[in-house]
């Protein structure tokens, strides 16, 4: 048998519910919306249609009215729902262990994300913060790029052994070619643009001193082995403009703020670990 949308909704409803909704847009004073349908004694209010709109549309950039078509899909959607989830209580799924458990953990994640939008509308993040961030990020900021070419050996004595023929007229890309065993060798050792914080802190720092044109006359020792560098250009890189970073600052901010404010939490509240338990509970999910 074919489901029968709903047509009893009045125009004055229809009307409402075609303006822009959010979960912000929700009945700010604690008020009881109004029932849009009762199903078996269980109203689906408007606040409900608002929130489930909201999920629903998350991801899809969705910020203008709907149509009457789309606003009764969602109504039908969440009558399905509402009769599901009614059948499930009917035949007390609710008692088994691992469904009360989703539901206890559904229901404390969505007030965990509640308690976080009230903190952060309680704690704005100022524009002069903002700012602050912003020149504190680029207050000792290196802007520079590196253009080099390396070789890659195993021994140091090796190593010194190819300086030496670079200081006797040796062309580094050929040695490279012939010595390195690093992947870049098939390109005489050429390497991509890096700026600051890309690579290893002793590769970096050998190039820091090095000029354009210039080696490394002493190999450079890292993890992977031993280096000769050659610094073949570098470029100076413009500084992104505040309005660019503006989001990345802001969640940087919120971050911290969030992480003290659960540190603020853990630190008032009674917490009581039972070990014993813990670990039954950790074995059954291995």
């Amino acid at each position: 048998m074919k489901f029968r949308p709903i047509t009893f909704i009045t125009t004055l409803l229809v009307s409402s519910l075609l303006l822009p909704v959010s979960v912000a847009a929700q009945s700010a004073d604690n008020t009881e919306s109004e029932s849009l349908v009762i199903i078996n004694g269980q109203p689906i209010t408007e606040d409900l249609f608002r929130a489930y709109f909201a999920v629903r549309h998350k991801n899809q950039g969705h910020n203008k009215g709907i149509t009457p078509q789309e606003q009764m899909a969602i109504i039908n959607e969440l009558i399905n729902y509402t009769l599901l989830a009614q059948d499930a209580e009917a035949n007390k799924l609710t008692d088994n262990p691992a469904i009360d458990a989703q539901i206890k953990l559904s229901r404390s994640q969505l007030l965990a994300n509640a308690a976080i939008q009230h903190y952060f509308a309680a704690h704005p993040v100022q524009e002069e913060t903002l700012k602050q961030r912003y020149q504190e990020r680029f207050k000792n900021a290196n802007n520079s790029e590196y253009k080099t070419s390396h070789i890659l050996v195993e021994s140091e004595d090796e190593a010194k052994n190819l300086v030496t023929e670079l200081e006797n007229g040796a062309n580094f890309g050929e040695l490279a070619k012939s010595n390195s065993k690093d992947t870049s060798s098939e390109a005489g050792g050429s390497l991509d643009w890096f700026s600051a914080g890309q690579m290893i802190p002793e590769y970096e720092q050998a190039v820091a001193e090095l000029k354009e044109g210039g080696y490394t006359h002493t190999p450079v020792k890292t993890d992977f082995g031993w280096h000769i560098i050659l610094l073949e250009k570098t470029r100076s890189v413009p500084q992104p403009a505040f309005e660019e970073l503006r989001g990345d600052l802001l969640q940087e901010i919120r971050q911290e703020q969030m992480n003290s404010r659960i540190r603020e939490l853990r630190e008032k509240g009674e917490i009581k670990f039972k070990t014993t338990q813990a670990d039954k509970a950790t074995t059954k999910t291995d």
